[in-house]
């Protein structure tokens, strides 16, 4: 018999949205900035932050997994990853031919692209689909929900123990291609324990929303979001990690400092659900954030707007140059998002459906 733990959402919940609004905006950040104590801290919650939320709009189904279900709510993500990643290696090639690039990088490119690790930002992509798939599996198991965590609690240690003694970026040749392997297995071990972790935490998080009404908790939860968000922040400084080459020295302390840090993103997402909108334009970056992933990271577009920003700033100090690169890159990114997803989103629904042999009144797909 199926049991779901959340029906099936007939819209958006807008503190979701929110709070990846302000993941995105964390890894826009991270990505403009030098190495820093603000670096380090959101290096910490900002990549578990998505899978968490992925986590709390899953279907939890006892005993029932279906293969075609997971394929019909998740084959965007390999959709996405195998067309932007053909245009960023296009892109490559192209600059190669006219001499500005390296042949080694761009095969070495493609090579991660092919085995499912990813290049860039792309490895998101991988890391969540597979992650999904392997969450999925283990909790449409007969496996009673205790054991489902301590086996996958033990796959997300395995996963940071094998980052912490190798060095995958430092590896060449064939062990560089070894390595690519290693990560695409790895990433969604971890990926698979955030979002198992978000499903723990839908009633929780329900019940938090229901409760947020009132002016008084809604400061609350505000004032408590920001506070775990800090704490976060200072436990990073200790346990910096990076889940793109699984690098954690103390992986439960990273542990620990992603917790809070996604803990702390959703008080602060609820308390700021109820500001006339500066809600909506979060949860606008939100709705966009998959494509605001695929896009802002790129090399050209990146190089590009970094040369802009020392020129708008010639003569002041950096982090006002900093500050415009930020800026100008979340206004690229946002308007290219804004004329991409329109036309490509309902294109990648389509063809997910013609794999399936799915009529489109009988979609309802779930959005992460």
């Amino acid at each position: 018999m199926k049991q779901s733990a959340m029906p099936p959402r007939t819209g958006r919940i807008i503190e979701l949205d929110i709070a990846k609004g302000l993941g995105i905006l964390s890894v826009i950040l991270y990505h403009t900035l030098p190495a820093s104590p603000l670096h380090t801290a959101l290096g910490g919650y900002m990549m578990p932050l998505f899978f968490v939320v992925s986590g709390l709009v899953m279907q939890r189904d006892a005993c029932s997994f279906s293969l075609r279900r997971f394929w019909e709510k998740n084959a965007r993500l390999l959709f996405y990853y195998i067309l932007f990643s053909a245009i960023y290696l296009l892109c490559n090639a192209v600059t190669c031919i006219a001499g500005h690039g390296s042949y080694k990088a761009l095969a070495l490119d493609g090579i991660a692209a092919l085995v499912g690790c990813g290049f860039n930002v792309l490895w998101f992509f991988s890391a969540l689909l597979f992650g999904k798939l392997l969450c999925s599996l283990l909790t449409g198991s007969t496996l009673p929900r205790w054991a489902q965590g301590l086996f996958l609690a033990g796959l997300f240690l395995l996963a940071a123990g094998i980052g912490r003694a190798v060095d995958f970026t430092a590896l060449s040749g064939v062990g560089r291609v070894l390595g690519m392997v290693g990560l695409t297995v790895l990433r969604p071990m971890e990926a698979a324990f955030y979002l198992f972790i978000g499903s723990l935490l839908q009633g929780a998080f329900r019940s938090l929303q229901n409760q947020c009404t009132k002016p008084a908790m809604v400061v609350a939860c505000g004032i408590g979001g920001t506070v775990l968000t800090v704490g976060s922040g200072l436990l990073a400084q200790a346990a910096p990690q990076d889940m793109y080459d699984l690098t954690a020295s103390r992986p439960l302390l990273s542990l620990a400092a992603a917790a809070l840090g996604c803990a702390g993103i959703l008080g602060i997402s609820l308390a700021l659900g109820k500001v006339p909108m500066l809600n909506k334009g979060l949860a606008y970056l939100g709705v966009h954030s998959l494509y605001l992933m695929a896009i802002h990271n790129q090399p050209n577009l990146y190089g590009w707007l970094n040369k802009l920003s020392v020129k708008l700033c010639a003569g002041l100090p950096g982090w006002y140059m900093q500050g415009m690169f930020f800026l100008l890159l979340t206004v690229a990114a946002l308007i290219i998002a804004m004329g991409l997803e329109p036309r490509l989103d309902p294109a990648v629904r389509t063809l997910a459906r013609r794999c399936t042999g799915q009529r489109k009144d009988q979609t309802n797909p779930e959005r992460s």
